[in-house]
């Protein structure tokens, strides 16, 4: 997939951005057409960066956070009950903070 993607990045005459390399990496791969190139447009120009300063290591994947730091994450499909699970001792752990 890697491959596929490398091979689009920012040339014409498309001139693809990263989402929108790694989608296309992606369809090449599996033939799965559901989300298009133009969907992914406002997600390039540099947010890679953010992606390797978080640590990004799949996709999807959620990162918690609290008071401006990073609580947890979250890689792959997660089911909605350990989401809230996961939610909820935050914001309980976040309340009794403020309580001090």
């Amino acid at each position: 997939m890697k491959e596929h993607a490398l091979k689009v990045l920012r040339q014409p005459p498309e001139r693809l951005n990263c989402a929108q390399s790694v989608l296309h990496g992606w369809r090449e791969v599996t033939g799965d057409t559901s989300i298009s190139l133009a969907d992914l447009k406002p997600f390039g120009g540099g947010r890679a960066k953010l992606a390797q300063k978080i640590q990004v290591e799949g996709i999807p994947m959620l990162v918690f956070l609290q008071n401006g730091k990073t609580a947890g994450t979250s890689f792959g499909l997660a089911a909605k009950e350990n989401l809230i699970l996961r939610l909820n001792g935050l914001l309980t752990t976040n309340s009794r903070s403020a309580g001090r």
